[in-house]
């Protein structure tokens, strides 16, 4: 009953854990994921997925059951953490569950950046398809549009893969969206797309261009010329002409500063070509009539004036040939819905002309001016009158290793 018995009482238990000691301290054994998986969250921190989980149950514990958050200290800020720390399809599921979090207690997702940084987590994550998701349907829950250049980076994402229809898909989507401004780049990317279609690559094209054309859009002059080197070569592959399939680069003809030069090439290719006694068919003329309307578009935006790269004289000669060859009714006809302003620039000049000048002012600082047409030299070097040999022989001096070889 006295204090000394109860000290003498407390003691007895300490003694017998004393004697069990021995029997708590054996070594755990255990198993070698579990020492990595130990290593790696000692030696550089939790792993990625784990990190942007406990970054989200961090950001639930701020918010707590009812939500009572200061909206000021609770932002945008924190998702674009963990977009940044993102890096998996799981961690981009967790990214979006965020974002539901937000709009579930009522942080408006009023940030400019957030749709973007969104498509960039999602590109980073390899969910190339939320991307497209989201330049279609950011509308419905976010009040700004993703960055354009953004966009096109996921267009020519597509695009190298070769997803054309993707391409086609978020063209269409951005055309049809008014708060998203229409630019050069996305019709670019979306021609290049469509002349890379299997079924009429050309038609899909062209309606590309006559819409940039009906919203005020300047296209560049590669853009133009890569046009009309399509269509000129439908033409020749439907009016049965030798050209070479596949073959992009091509080459520009040069010739003498000789006045009766001119004339006297585009004689001697009428009189060649006048043999033929019956013209081409209609739907061999559509493909020539497509070419014109691109010249003329290509006059509109102002790249024919004030001096002209070497690639586009040389392409836009290789369309005066081709028309020079034709009967002079057909070529009335085929001119006759044409607006003369863009065409008049060069149909004044010759094809002749045309190809001097682009010698005269060829230079590998023209941007891409060694991106010369092939097929026209193809149609030059089958010709045999001694005018237009010493054409291609001048031009093969002139343009040295930039002439196109076979």
């Amino acid at each position: 009953g006295t204090w000394q018995d109860s000290l003498s009482c407390e003691r007895r238990p300490l003694r017998k854990m004393r004697m069990l000691y021995p029997l708590h301290c054996r070594r755990l054994l255990l198993p070698a994921s579990c020492l990595r998986r130990a290593a790696t969250t000692t030696a550089g921190g939790q792993s990625g997925p784990n990190i942007v989980q406990k970054m989200f149950e961090d950001l639930k514990q701020e918010f707590g059951y009812m939500g009572n958050v200061d909206h000021k200290k609770i932002g945008a800020v924190h998702l674009y953490r963990i977009f940044q720390a993102a890096k998996t399809p799981n961690d981009f599921r967790v990214g979006l569950l965020a974002m539901n979090l937000f709009y579930n207690f009522g942080v408006k997702l009023r940030h400019r950046e957030l749709a973007t940084r969104l498509m960039a987590a999602a590109m980073a994550c390899q969910v190339q398809q939320e991307a497209v998701e989201l330049i279609k349907l950011y509308g419905t829950w976010l009040e700004h549009p993703p960055n354009s250049a953004m966009v096109y980076a996921v267009m020519g994402h597509f695009l190298d893969a070769g997803e054309l229809h993707v391409v086609r898909d978020i063209a269409r989507a951005v055309r049809e969206d008014w708060r998203m401004p229409l630019e050069a780049p996305l019709y670019i990317l979306a021609i290049e797309a469509m002349l890379k279609f299997p079924e009429d690559p050309l038609v899909e094209a062209l309606k590309l261009q006559a819409d940039a054309a009906v919203m005020r859009v300047t296209l560049p002059a590669p853009t133009h010329i890569r046009l009309l080197k399509a269509c000129l070569e439908a033409f020749e592959a439907a009016s049965g002409a030798v050209v070479e399939s596949g073959v992009e680069d091509t080459s520009e003809a040069a010739q003498e500063p000789n006045e009766e030069c001119p004339q006297a090439s585009q004689d001697s290719v009428a009189n060649g070509s006048a043999s033929d006694d019956s013209p081409p068919s209609e739907d061999t003329l559509q493909h020539l009539s497509a070419a014109l309307i691109v010249t003329d578009r290509l006059a509109a935006d102002g790249h024919l004036r004030h001096g002209a790269n070497a690639a586009t004289l040389c392409s836009v000669s290789w369309l005066l040939l081709h028309l020079a060859s034709l009967p002079e009714k057909t070529r009335t006809s085929l001119m006759s819905g044409i607006d003369d302003f863009g065409i008049a620039m060069v149909m004044q000049t010759g094809w002749a002309g045309l190809l001097q000048s682009a010698v005269d002012n060829f230079g590998c600082h023209w941007g891409f001016s060694a991106c010369l047409p092939r097929g026209f030299f193809c149609m030059l070097e089958a010709k045999s009158d001694p005018d237009t040999v010493r054409l291609v022989r001048a031009a093969q001096n002139g343009f040295g290793r930039f002439y196109p070889q076979q």
